[in-house]
């Protein structure tokens, strides 16, 4: 994978160091505890997923998240060498529980970082999970429309240790969206809302994650609502 490029960040288990921040300078209250249990089939906690310009920056905040007992993944670290980096990114969505968006100015200029995002909302909408993403805003920038709806973690000006404390409140958080057995509501993958109700015709192969629908009779109103939303519209002539 490019240097310069997105990296979703993980990170290999310290948990039998037991280990502790050497640093106690810190002012702040800071939580300790050993390692959080995963849940059945998950090897991490949390899929760290960065910009590498912010790279030094994650490094310090995976160390505060392991101090909390959570296992954060690296794809530095845990990748398999040799595989399509997007069957990484699937494969390791599928083995931590959450995923924190470390956003900044790089992280929107990077593309795997935008794919991440995507890939993201299609496994929490297959999963009917709510509370798959965090997000934390690491600088003052706009955050995109995917992700613009969810409240984020400031970052901006928090010291390391409270915002990891608000990583863990967040990741504890439980929030489980019903199923949709009728298949008659398209969702905005992307934004995680309903944007309009239609009956598709078919239900198309699926293109990197993200489910496709082919929809006979959209008006010229529904298709501009869709694309504001962010959502990829194809027009079949």
């Amino acid at each position: 994978m490019p240097r310069d490029d997105t990296v979703p960040m993980i990170t290999r288990d310290n948990s039998e160091e037991g280990h502790l921040s050497q640093n106690c300078d810190d002012t702040h209250t800071r939580r300790t505890a050993g390692e959080k249990p995963l849940e059945e089939g998950k090897q991490y906690h949390i899929f760290l997923s960065y910009s590498s310009s912010d790279r030094h920056y994650v490094l310090s905040l995976k160390k505060h998240l392991e101090d909390l007992g959570l296992k954060c993944m690296m794809s530095d670290n845990d990748f398999t060498p040799g595989w399509p980096i997007m069957q990484n990114i699937e494969s390791f969505m599928k083995i931590c529980q959450k995923i924190l968006f470390v956003v900044s100015t790089n992280f929107l200029e990077k593309t795997y970082c935008d794919m991440e995002v995507n890939m993201a909302h299609a496994y929490a909408a297959d999963h009917h999970m709510n509370d798959y993403m965090i997000v934390l805003l690491r600088n003052d920038c706009e955050l995109p429309l995917k992700l613009k709806y969810k409240t984020y973690i400031d970052g901006i000006s928090t010291e390391l240790n409270d915002i990891a404390n608000k990583v863990e409140d967040a990741f504890i958080r439980q929030d489980v969206m019903p199923p949709n057995t009728q298949h008659d509501v398209m969702e905005n993958i992307r934004s995680g809302q309903v944007i309009l109700t239609k009956n598709p015709e078919q239900q198309l192969s699926r293109l990197c994650c993200n489910p496709s629908y082919q929809f006979n009779d959209l008006t010229e109103i529904e298709l501009n609502k869709l694309k504001s939303s962010s959502i990829e519209v194809g027009i079949v002539m």
